[in-house]
C-alpha cells in the first residue's frame, strides 16, 4: 500500500516487487528512506544519485540510470533480491546490505549488527517501521 507522496511509484514498486519476489513496502521504505520518493534528490555526499540512491559502480552493474525512477526501483528491487538471496531470506541484514553498499557488506551473519554503524542501524529501522505501517 502506498503512504505518504509514493503513490505515483506505486505501479512501478509493484511491478519490481512482483519480477523480483520482495516484498513492495520494503521497496517503499527503501525509496522513502533515501529521498522520501523524490527523483530528484540530489547526488548524497559519497556520489549515490536518484530516488534509490544508487552509486555510480552499483547503477553500473545493475546496467540502469539511477537517475531514471522506473529503472532505479527495477535496480533496487533487484539489489534486495540479491541480498536476500545472501542473507537467508532476512530483511533487514538484507535492508543493511542495501545501505551498508557493494563493497563494505563483509559482515559475518553471526555478528553483522556489531559491524554496522549507527546510520545503517537507523535506516533498517526507518525502512522496516516505514514498510509495517
Amino acid at each position: 500500500m502506498a503512504k505518504d507522496n509514493s503513490a505515483q511509484f506505486d505501479d512501478a514498486i509493484q511491478g519490481a516487487a512482483k519480477a523480483f519476489n520482495v516484498d513492495p513496502d520494503i521497496l517503499h521504505g527503501i525509496a522513502y528512506a533515501e529521498s522520501r520518493h523524490n527523483p530528484a534528490t540530489a547526488p548524497s555526499a559519497k556520489g549515490a544519485q536518484g530516488m534509490m540512491q544508487f552509486l555510480p559502480d552499483t547503477a553500473k552493474r545493475f546496467g540502469i540510470d539511477a537517475k531514471d525512477p522506473e529503472q532505479a526501483i527495477f535496480g533496487a528491487a533487484q539489489y534486495l533480491r540479491e541480498n536476500l538471496d545472501k542473507f537467508g531470506g532476512d530483511y533487514a541484514k538484507a535492508v543493511a546490505g542495501y545501505n551498508w553498499g557493494e563493497n563494505r557488506d563483509t559482515f559475518k551473519q553471526a555478528d553483522w549488527a556489531k559491524k554496522l554503524p549507527k546510520e545503517t542501524d537507523n535506516y533498517v529501522e526507518q525502512v522496516l517501521s516505514y514498510a509495517a505501517n
